[in-house]
């Protein structure tokens, strides 16, 4: 396709000079005597390589536009996209340290009320013990004054 073109546009000028003096010489000729010589036959074959390149290179430039068009479209969407991912990762990078934070925070402080809970527990245990101690002391002690 490459070389039919280079070859069109490498022959064209030549063409229309051999095209030129060709319908001179026509011309010249009367309409009864004319005659397919090599060269008028030349002639056609270029004219219509000139036609079919013409053709070929209408339907190029068409399809040029539409390929081109669509680059610049998907360029547009993919350059956007690729944006909004990279913002989307920097959000879910800080929440990610956020929640590690958090998640550190709430862990020291689970281990803070487990500890005090521990004491809690051990406070409540001296606490049922001493409060036992002190109803036994009044049960006698009530039984005593009930003897007495």
């Amino acid at each position: 396709l490459r070389c039919r073109r280079l070859a069109a546009a490498l022959l064209l000028p030549v063409v229309w000079k051999q095209a030129s003096a060709t319908k001179a010489i026509e011309a010249s000729r009367s309409s009864a005597s004319l005659v397919d010589t090599p060269v008028t036959k030349v002639v056609q074959l270029l004219e219509k390589m000139k036609k079919q390149v013409e053709s070929e290179a209408e339907e190029d430039e068409e399809l040029y536009g539409k390929m081109d068009c669509w680059c610049q479209t998907n360029e547009k969407e993919k350059t956007e996209a690729i944006a909004n991912a990279e913002q989307r990762l920097e959000q879910l990078a800080t929440a990610i340290e956020e929640g590690e934070a958090t998640s550190a925070s709430l862990s020291a402080d689970i281990k803070t009320l487990q500890g005090e809970i521990a004491e809690d527990e051990q406070a409540l245990k001296e606490a049922t013990a001493l409060h036992a101690k002190a109803k036994e002391e009044f049960v006698a002690f009530e039984e005593d004054l009930i003897e007495s």
